[in-house]
């Protein structure tokens, strides 16, 4: 995704001056094609098996599935655009991607299922990279419910062409039957280093058991019954309903870790669904014995396992062990922790949580607290009905309940609005991470809007009829050079209810290596001579030996851009040309 330009060689008499062309390469490192399987386009809900044009190969019970519209209330959510890949049986999907630099990498999509429990085993070039993960079952009649998943870092030796691939495990969950899993938003994040057995599935011994890579301390690695699990296993911090509810892992060996911004992924879960008090997990290093914690991890809402992303770090550079714990106010209820990963972050988002200003707690049962365009919120709100909403009193139904905090960004339903803020960023590939519920809104980036729509959990909370939040994934974008960047959360329709986002976290996907761009000239079918006449043809061709080609090819003559531009997006060839012809010719820059 860098832009490149480049003054191409003089091509007029005196009075012309320098043809400037410049070529945009979009998608990113090693970023799968077709990521969200938009491609190729389906009728209003339905299902095609092994589509061709879709840049993935499929096989077994597998292809592309349009999800069905959801209505007011359905149990749909958790997905990018209107499309994801289907995998029933032992179907699998498929894409050779390239790797442009040897290093750690992860993969990140969203994933859910439908029907009868079936595993969903990943692989690099053969290599299994995760235990076998089998997502949640969420959703009824059809509406499927998707969440944020993430495999633990796997090496990447040599720079080159590597498959990744996304395989069913169990013959007998079958399509048939109605069951599917459910995949979509793929894309490779560069992991700046791997925390050992962080998915807690290697143990040894028994009573205690001990976990491969930790010292544990008032915590288990336990088979785990838990839905939502990466594996069998899971770490619980302390000992439930006891007074020793405070537990400590740490890793064994130390890691070399660069400068940077960092934050944490997990899976978390609490260990008791009755006791009402939960503690908080905490995350930090230790050095020579002394610890430093450094983020707080949410407090886990359920006894099922969900997605959560911390607020980013600072690391200064140097070599550290690792620790987490847990603090408890009240209760005994210890946090269950999986599929433990860091990430490259970017800043935090001032008020990320939406707590100031402080909306008070509901005065009786039917109100929910809510301030439109509030002052002093770090936040831009634009349009009808958007601001700060707080969660609802005890009978108040079909609102969005934050787990975290008290409160959320908000955007009326069937109004439209944005909720903006400006960040400071490097220059980079990243994603937005967001907890949301209900409806449909938009990333934007510097106001020009993604193409894909995200969706969060229209999952009704059993306790109280509301729905839920989850966490779900923006479309990649690229920051060339450092800048304050304006990110935007946009109205994008399909709800009676109000939108709830929270929480927003930016994480670093890694630089994109440049592509090497061949720009040429051509004058009337030949290469441009120091001088031509005025009124001949001009064709300007670009080429790329990159991954993904080039996308846009423009040429500019007094700083305006002429007409046509070739913009094809993504060509069957990294190095299919592109070329734009300009005639007749006339004096300029």
């Amino acid at each position: 995704m860098s832009v490149l330009s480049r003054l191409a060689q003089r091509a007029g008499t005196v009075s012309f001056g320098l043809l400037a062309l410049v070529a945009l390469d979009v998608h990113g490192q090693s970023q799968p094609a077709n990521a969200s399987f938009e491609t190729p386009a389906l009728g209003s809900s339905g299902r095609i098996a092994a589509p061709s044009g879709a840049s993935w190969t499929f096989t077994g019970a597998a292809g592309i599935e349009r999800y069905q519209t959801p209505a007011l209330g359905s149990n749909t959510g958790g997905y990018n655009g209107l499309q994801g890949a289907y995998l029933s049986s032992t179907g699998s999907i498929a894409q050779t991607l390239n790797f442009a630099a040897a290093g750690l990498y992860s993969l990140r999509f969203m994933a859910g299922r439908l029907g009868a429990a079936n595993a969903l085993r990943i692989t690099v070039n053969g290599v299994q990279v995760e235990s076998d993960i089998t997502p949640r079952a969420l959703g009824t009649n059809g509406y499927p419910h998707l969440e944020s998943w993430w495999t633990q870092p796997f090496s990447i030796s040599t720079p080159g062409n590597y498959e990744i691939k996304f395989a069913a495990t169990q013959a007998n969950a079958t399509l048939s039957g109605g069951s599917t899993l459910l995949i979509d938003q793929v894309t490779t994040a560069s992991a700046p280093f791997a925390l050992p057995n962080a998915s807690f599935e290697t143990t040894t011994g028994s009573n205690p058991v001990a976990a491969t890579g930790w010292t544990l301390s008032y915590a288990t690695i336990d088979s785990t019954s838990l839905s939502g699990a990466s594996g069998g296993k899971a770490l619980t911090l302390g000992v439930p309903n006891t007074y020793y509810n405070v537990g400590l892992a740490d890793t064994t060996g130390t890691i070399t870790v660069a400068a940077g911004q960092y934050s944490v992924s997990a899976r978390l879960a609490k260990s008791v669904s009755s006791s009402v008090g939960t503690c908080t997990p905490l995350f930090g290093y230790s050095v020579n014995g002394v610890r430093t914690w450094v983020v707080s991890l949410p407090v886990p809402a359920t006894t099922e396992l969900m997605p959560y992303t911390s607020s980013s770090f600072m690391l200064p550079a140097g070599t550290y062990a690792f620790t987490m714990t847990d603090l408890c106010n009240e209760g005994f209820t210890s946090p269950v922790i999986d599929a433990l990963i860091i990430n490259q972050a970017g800043p935090n988002f001032a008020n990320a949580g939406f707590e100031t200003p402080f909306l008070g707690v509901p005065l009786n049962g039917s109100q929910v607290p809510r301030q439109f365009n509030p002052p002093g919120a770090s936040w831009t709100f634009a349009g009808s009905n958007v601001g700060i909403q707080g969660n609802p009193g005890n009978y108040v139904e079909a609102e969005p309940v934050t787990e975290s905090g008290r409160q959320f960004g908000s955007v009326g339903g069937f109004y439209t609005g944005s909720i903006r803020q400006e960040v400071a960023l490097e220059p980079g590939v990243y994603v937005v991470i967001t907890r949301a519920s209900n409806g449909s809104f938009k990333l934007s980036v510097n106001g020009v809007t993604q193409t894909l729509g995200q969706r969060g959990a229209s999952m009704l909370r059993p306790s109280d009829n509301n729905f839920l939040f989850s966490e779900v994934q923006s479309e990649p974008f690229t920051v060339a050079a450092t800048a304050n960047v304006l990110l935007g959360f946009e109205f994008n329709g399909g709800t009676l209810t109000d939108i709830g986002v929270d929480t927003p976290r930016i994480v670093k996907l890694g630089i994109n290596p440049p592509p090497s761009v061949g720009l040429s000239l051509q004058v009337d079918g030949v290469a441009a001579p120091p001088q031509v006449i005025a009124g001949g043809t001009l064709t300007a061709i670009a080429t790329a030996s990159d991954s993904d080609g080039v996308q846009r090819l423009r040429v500019l003559r007094n700083g305006v851009a002429l007409s046509p531009e070739n913009t094809a997006i993504a060509p069957a060839s990294a190095t299919s040309p592109l070329a734009v012809t300009v005639a007749p010719l006339s004096p300029g820059n």
